[in-house]
C-alpha cells in the first residue's frame, strides 16, 4: 500500500512526518525521501524491538534525516509527542494490526501457524496480560463477546464453550492448543471454506490483549489536535 499512501499523504519537504506504527520501518523508508531536506520524521512504535531495528534502517540509509523515535503506544500520542520540540505534525500514518515483523518472530505467539507460548503482547516490556490469561480465565460469556466483537467470530459461542471445557483439565499454554480447539469447536462444513479456522479469534484475543481499538479511538482524537492545517491522516486496516 505504499504507493496509496504516498499519494494520501503528499508529504512535501520540509514537513513534520509522523509514523505512529513504524514496525521495521518499511513505509518510513519508502517516505523519508519526500521531506528531506530539513523535514523531521517521527518514529513511534510499542514493540521495542522494531523501533530499534527501523531506527537504524533509517539511520543508516538516510543519515542526514532528522529522526525522533519514540517508544510507546499511539494511544498515548499526547504525551509521546509533548516530549519533542514540536507544535504541529502536518501528517500521520497508523497501520493498525499485527505486523509482519512480529508474525514472523514465532515466539511472541501471534501465529496460529506456528506452535508458541501464547502471548500476543504488542510490548511484553510493559504489558502484562497475555493471551494465555484471556483464555484461562475469561468465562464463557466473555470470551463469546470478545470473539464475536473484536474478531466478527459467528461460532464464538461454541468456541468460548470449547475453550472453558478444555481448559477445565489443563490450561492453554501454546498457540497450537488454541487453535486446535477452536477448530475442533467449529462445524466440518464451516471448515472448508475461509481460511484457517482460528483467524478470527485469534484476531480478537490479540485485539483484546493490546486494547486496540481503544488505543486507536485515544490515536486518533490525539493526532486531530496536533494536525497542522492541511495536514493529512491516514489509517490502514
Amino acid at each position: 500500500m505504499t504507493t496509496e499512501v504516498a499519494s494520501l499523504l503528499a508529504l512535501q519537504p520540509g514537513q513534520v512526518f509522523c509514523d505512529c506504527t513504524v514496525g521495521g520501518g518499511g513505509h518510513s523508508l519508502a517516505l523519508a525521501p519526500r521531506i528531506l531536506p530539513d523535514g523531521l520524521l517521527i518514529a513511534i512504535d510499542q514493540d521495542r524491538t522494531a523501533l530499534e531495528t527501523a531506527s537504524e534502517r533509517l539511520s543508516t540509509s538516510y543519515p542526514d534525516l532528522a529522526l525522533s523515535t519514540l517508544s510507546g503506544n499511539f494511544g498515548n500520542l499526547d504525551q509521546l509527542l509533548l516530549s519533542l520540540d514540536v507544535v504541529a505534525v502536518d501528517a500521520f500514518l497508523l497501520d493498525l494490526g499485527v505486523s509482519s515483523f512480529q508474525l514472523d518472530t514465532p515466539d511472541r505467539g501471534f501465529s496460529y501457524a506456528k506452535g508458541a507460548p501464547l502471548d500476543m503482547r504488542m510490548d511484553p516490556g510493559s504489558q502484562t496480560l497475555t493471551a494465555a490469561e484471556i483464555v484461562n480465565t475469561k468465562n464463557t460469556a466473555d470470551l463469546a463477546w470478545i470473539l464475536a466483537n473484536y474478531g466478527e467470530e459467528r461460532w464464538a459461542p461454541r468456541i468460548a464453550q470449547a475453550i472453558v471445557a478444555r481448559r477445565a483439565t489443563e490450561e492453554f499454554a501454546t498457540t497450537t492448543e488454541l487453535a486446535e480447539t477452536i477448530r475442533a469447536a467449529i462445524p466440518a462444513a464451516a471448515r472448508r471454506t475461509g481460511g484457517n479456522p482460528a483467524k478470527r479469534s485469534f484476531q480478537a484475543i490479540r485485539i483484546a490483549v493490546n486494547g486496540e481499538l481503544e488505543a486507536l479511538e485515544k490515536g486518533l482524537e490525539a493526532a486531530l489536535r496536533w494536525l497542522s492545517p492541511g495536514g493529512r491522516i491516514v489509517v490502514l486496516s
